[in-house]
């Protein structure tokens, strides 16, 4: 069994006295990574809670301030024979079977505690044969410098983004491409929807990006179009309905393909060190460097009242005023006339789609290049 792990991860792990807990943690962990008490230390990046962990309440407890502090929460759960305790060398006793019974429970009572992954060993050559896998985040390409050109929502506006991506300088030669520069694209997500040829807009990023000349963060837009090619209830507005029109004589291979890479886009990178994050709603200061189901939700759809506006819309709030981070942050979702700055964050969605212009930021020249909708 591998088990993956990234910073800012509680681990869990539950089960019997002598089940194999401890062994475990110190055959995987540091011994600063492993933690002993009943309260979580969420000053480490990684922790392990060795302890036996039986007791709901106490797990909640923990659970709850890891999720405020927006760690991933993982648990791994010792459900081993008693055959298997006593063989262990402990002796047989009325709490240690009240304990195997707890721990045999748990595969019924976890899954809805707010656990993000559950792992079960369910015997000692399983427990033998883990590996935990230290991860790099999905988003992290601090080691990508640049320099980058940071284009705002798309919206299946292809022949405005094949211009400004000419515009920018890159060339295409038998379908690669390239720039003299040696610069690349970063796309701030909802390249589909309301424009005339959404297909081909994600066509054309797709190969931008296997060809590593370009990255794209995922935007609401294309979250509900992933939804939507899987099979989910969706419904089909907010000019999905275009898009559906469009998806409906592709070969269910290509489809294949377009989920895969969907699937496989986060919704926000970090580069250049740290100095640079692209994200496509927007993301707050402490969420930086995590990824938890809440902070996927924020960067689709930044901040929301929660209340639904006539059209439908979530009603949006205006994160970037109290940004206040050193990390600047260039995003879209929101359009306006001109790409504008608020604090460290800027965004570029210049609304092509409703007649206005499709933009790109060049980092780290902090310079606008843009090309007018085509009428």
């Amino acid at each position: 069994m591998n088990i993956p792990v990234y910073d800012y991860t509680l681990i869990l792990l539950m089960g019997a006295s002598g089940c194999g807990k401890s062994t475990l943690a110190r055959k995987h962990f540091f011994d600063y990574e492993i933690n002993e008490s009943d309260r979580p230390d969420l000053t480490r990046t990684l922790q392990v809670m060795d302890g036996n962990w039986l007791d709901q309440e106490k797990r909640r407890e923990v659970l709850k301030e890891a999720k405020k502090e927006n760690y991933l929460r993982i648990g791994i759960v010792f459900d081993l024979d008693e055959e298997v305790l006593f063989a262990h060398g402990r002796k047989p006793s009325s709490d240690l079977r009240i304990q195997h019974q707890q721990a045999s429970s748990l595969r019924k009572r976890l899954r809805d505690e707010g656990f993000d992954q559950l792992y079960f060993l369910n015997s000692d050559e399983e427990t033998d044969s883990v590996t935990i896998e230290r991860r790099k985040p999905v988003f992290d390409h601090k080691n990508e410098t640049g320099p980058f050109d940071i284009i705002g929502d798309v919206h299946g506006c292809l022949a405005e983004l094949e211009k400004l991506i000419r515009k920018l300088g890159y060339q295409e030669n038998d379908g690669t491409y390239s720039h003299k520069d040696n610069r690349k694209l970063i796309f701030v997500g909802d390249i589909v929807d309301r424009g005339p040829d959404s297909l081909g807009v994600v066509r054309l990023i797709m190969k931008l990006c296997l060809q590593n000349i370009a990255f794209m963060v995922l935007g609401n837009h294309d979250d509900r179009l992933l939804r939507y090619l899987k099979g989910n209830a969706v419904e089909v507005k907010h000019g999905l309905e275009t898009t559906a029109e469009e998806f409906r004589n592709v070969s269910n291979e290509e489809k294949q393909e377009i989920i895969s890479f969907l699937e496989n886009t986060p919704t926000y990178y970090v580069f250049d060190n740290g100095n640079l994050l692209a994200v496509h709603a927007g993301i707050k200061e402490s969420y930086v460097g995590k990824y938890t189901k809440k902070i996927r939700e924020f960067c689709l759809y930044g901040l929301t009242t929660g209340e639904i506006n006539e059209i439908g819309m979530p009603v949006r709030l205006d994160w970037a005023r109290d940004y206040k981070g050193d990390t600047l942050i260039v995003y879209g979702h929101t359009p306006g006339l001109y790409v504008y700055r608020q604090n460290n964050a800027i965004c570029v969605d210049t609304g092509c789609v409703f007649m206005n212009r499709l933009s790109a930021l060049r980092y780290p020249e902090m310079t606008v290049v843009d090309v007018r909708k085509k009428k």
